[in-house]
């Protein structure tokens, strides 16, 4: 028997803080933006910010039994 509710609320909180996690490294990467001068360089940062911003936790079906795992393990990955 499956808790819906339970369901949603999970997906919403590790949705949540990988959004979370993800803000605070884009803030950090635009702080280095600000203080690139050469044209190049910040064509190659924008980038990266735009990869960033698209990027979704890879949720690995096969192996896992639960979403959490993948969420926790990029999550984990964007903090370090």
């Amino acid at each position: 028997m499956v808790d819906r509710f339970q369901l949603m609320q999970d997906i919403y909180d590790y949705e949540l803080e990988f959004q979370f996690t993800k803000a605070k490294l884009l803030m950090a990467y635009l702080e280095a933006y600000e203080h690139i001068c050469d044209p190049l360089e910040q064509q190659r940062m924008m980038q990266i910010m735009t990869d960033l911003m698209a990027q979704r936790p890879r949720i690995d079906y096969c192996h896992s039994g639960y979403f959490s795992e993948s969420y926790k393990a990029d999550t984990a990955c964007m903090k370090a």
